[in-house]
């Protein structure tokens, strides 16, 4: 992914340019710029004059992963229908439509739940009919269309995917035995939103003396011992004061901040098993020892919201574990909030690698009935380079890095975070279901953990290694 601080350089020019663009401005906080002034004053990478596709109707099917998590405050990626007065809704509104001025096409979207949206493609599908040309269904649940036949492989779209506005860490997990049913490029913006951070209490590490975190992680000193550290300090400062609030998935959240993977590929290509080994049974061991410590505060284990579990923050927490999308609920409730990446669990890497939620990142695929891949590869092109100019500096520049975090510091550690993000092939596809062995979702399981995972991980290699082989053979 590209550096955030070249994104908001962009978002810098971009702005001074809008503002001298604007035909109008709907109040303080949005500013309503014509497509017309972001296409023509545009220097675009690859040049589409001349393409027309005649008005037709790109159509999205697109899980609402939003409406499982019950995540709010932010618009809808793809597509919102009027200006309003919401900055990034109206970033997404100017970025369609120089689409369609530039290729000559409108933009549609359909919302299916998570768990339905196979049913709806599957009956498009079999109604022979081209009803989708797009399709975006919550990572974690797009191997099911693969299984289904529903989808099929993007290279056909011979797209050039070496531009700055396509995830290539996601494209290099997700290519696997030479086919690429999976992509992620700036169109989408929820995936960034499901990327993991630490949220601290500043007015907690204040008041309990902690050392200046930032310069911490600049010095890769941000570890988890340090975690643990300060947890304890502050699990002892006060009567139901945790060191760290989080939920089931700290336990994976943790494993890949050790940049291990359950499933990732060798130097052939090949999809491995990465758990049977000392250091990840170690990782994990650790991860759940600290689930099981007085200063960790599950919120499913008490059956909280997410709302309700960033209400207590502020009174109750040193460290809060969650989605970058938090911010949007943060921004209701406190100032005195801090940003930091996940902390490095040992020396053996360098930097800091930040998980994924797999539960709520979405993610680009290619409906098996869509017959036109010269038009869709022309649309994925041109709508993920006029995302990059147009919702980019938006979204980085004005929402997260202004709007969100309360200071300087928290918006540089944006960059490390998103600079090397997970994608976990094993997770995703759950071969071997792999991942009840790491996201253990039991209170009682959790607290035998500790002393039962390395079996279970021993117990588990021949079948998630006979799933992999079956899945190389399916799609072969």
């Amino acid at each position: 992914m590209k550096s955030l601080k070249k994104v908001l350089c962009l978002s810098l020019a971009l702005l001074m340019l809008l503002m001298t663009l604007s035909a109008c401005k709907s109040d303080g906080d949005t500013q309503e710029t014509g497509s017309e002034s972001v296409t023509a004053s545009e220097s675009w990478e690859i040049d589409f004059s001349g393409k027309d596709y005649g008005g037709h109707v790109f159509t999205v099917l697109r899980a609402n992963t939003e409406l499982e998590h019950k995540w709010t405050g932010h618009a809808n990626d793809v597509w919102v229908e009027e200006i309003s007065g919401d900055i990034l809704g109206n970033a997404v509104y100017n970025r369609n439509q120089a689409l369609k001025e530039m290729l000559k096409i409108d933009v549609a979207m359909e919302l299916a739940k998570v768990t339905e949206l196979a049913n709806t493609l599957n009956t498009s599908v079999l109604s022979g009919e081209s009803t989708y040309d797009l399709v975006i269904p919550q990572i974690s649940r797009f191997p099911e269309l693969i299984n289904l036949g529903l989808i099929k492989d993007m290279t056909e779209l011979s797209l050039d995917t070496s531009y700055s506005w396509w995830d290539k860490q996601a494209e290099n997990a997700m290519k696997i035995g030479g086919k690429q049913y999976g992509m992620i490029s700036d169109i989408i913006y929820v995936d960034k939103l499901s990327t993991i951070g630490v949220f601290f209490n500043t007015t907690m590490a204040e008041n309990l003396k902690l050392p200046n975190l930032y310069e911490m992680v600049d010095k890769g000193e941000w570890t988890l011992e340090k975690m643990k550290e300060y947890s304890k300090i502050a699990n002892e400062s006060g009567e139901n004061v945790y060191g760290i609030s989080c939920q089931n998935d700290f336990s994976y959240f943790i494993l890949h901040s050790a940049n291990i993977n359950t499933v990732s590929k060798d130097n052939n290509g090949n999809l491995v098993y990465r758990l049977p080994y000392q250091r990840p049974v170690n990782v994990l061991q650790h991860a759940f020892t600290i689930m099981n410590e007085s200063y960790f505060f599950n919120r499913q284990e008490h059956s909280l919201q997410v709302d309700e579990t960033v209400q207590r923050f502020g009174l109750e927490n040193l460290f809060l574990i969650r989605p970058l999308q938090t911010f949007y609920y943060m921004k209701e409730y406190y100032e005195d909030y801090g940003v930091l990446p996940m902390p490095r669990y040992d020396e053996v890497y360098e930097g800091y690698y930040s998980p994924i939620n797999h539960m709520s990142a979405i993610i680009l695929t290619l409906p098996k009935n869509n017959n036109e891949p010269a038009r869709t590869a022309d649309v994925l092109q041109a709508w993920g380079m006029i995302s990059e100019k147009v919702v980019n500096p938006e979204f980085y520049g004005r929402i997260l890095s202004t709007r969100m975090v309360k200071n300087p510091e928290s918006s540089r550690m944006l960059d490390i975070i998103f600079g090397r993000r997970v994608y976990d092939v094993g997770l995703i596809f759950d071969f071997g279901s792999v991942e009840s062995i790491v996201l253990i979702r039991n209170k009682f399981a959790i607290e035998k953990a500790p002393g039962t995972i390395a079996s279970t991980i021993s117990g588990s290699k021949e079948s998630v290694t006979n799933s992999i082989k079956d899945y190389f053979d399916k799609i072969k």
